[in-house]
């Protein structure tokens, strides 16, 4: 009976000891498979990217931005901005007066509403957009960016 006993408990501690390494035998092979997964996983793609450019447009300096996808070669959005002052070049503010005006805040020089009006943005738009597209002939507007750019 001890003996018995004896053989079983030699059995027991064997048996523990392979349940060991096979547990180690696992943790290595989940840790090689994590490793490998990461390797083949896709990068995340870039952000967008704003690219801004300059134009002169009825007198005043716009700084129209594009928002593009590289990876894609997709632009995504266009806006026109605000205008800016053509002599020191900071961004024109819209006074809420019964005249409605832009007015620089630097140089005091003034232009009215209609200058920076709906039409205006959007022909500046159209203009970047099309000035762009015929740079790069591979790129395209993402469906919906119209003239408006939104």
């Amino acid at each position: 009976m001890e003996l018995l006993s004896a053989a079983l408990a030699v059995l027991a501690v064997a048996g523990l000891a392979a349940a060991a390494a096979l547990a180690a035998k696992l943790k290595a092979a989940r840790a090689a498979l994590a490793a490998s997964e990461a390797r083949l996983a896709a990068p995340a793609p870039p952000p967008p990217r704003a690219l801004e450019s300059r134009r002169e447009h009825y007198g005043l300096l716009w700084f129209p931005t594009l928002t593009v996808k590289e990876d894609e070669k997709l632009i995504v959005a266009a806006a026109a901005g605000l205008p800016h002052c053509p002599r020191c070049v900071r961004p024109l503010a819209l006074s809420s007066g019964p005249p409605e005006e832009w007015s620089c805040g630097g140089c005091s020089e003034r232009r009215p509403g209609t200058t920076a009006d709906l039409q205006v943005t959007d022909s500046l738009v159209a203009e970047t957009l099309k000035e762009f597209l015929s740079r790069h002939p591979d790129w395209r507007a993402a469906p919906g960016l119209g003239a408006r750019g939104r």
